[in-house]
């Protein structure tokens, strides 16, 4: 995650609470678990099924897996953003 005293960092963070306020408040929730689950529901998609243009259209999962395994064999991923 970016670092918010950057300010791209920042950027990018207030981008992704808009995204996920735009999806939440499309529903009303009367019990703060109802809440959670939608929360828990946005951040799997928003994570792991979403694709990002800014990743080259992978998924945040896809390139932290990437980035993971190239630092397992002592290799860093150059990613042309």
């Amino acid at each position: 995650m970016p670092r918010p005293s950057r300010a791209a960092g920042a950027g990018k963070i207030e981008r992704y609470h808009r995204t996920m306020k735009n999806v939440v408040k499309l529903e009303n929730f009367f019990h703060p678990d109802q809440l959670r689950e939608a929360i828990g529901q946005f951040v799997d998609r928003y994570n792991n099924q979403r694709y990002h243009e800014s990743l080259n259209n992978l998924t945040p999962a896809d390139v932290y897996d990437q980035n993971l395994n190239l630092a397992k064999a002592g290799l860093r991923l150059k990613v042309d953003l």
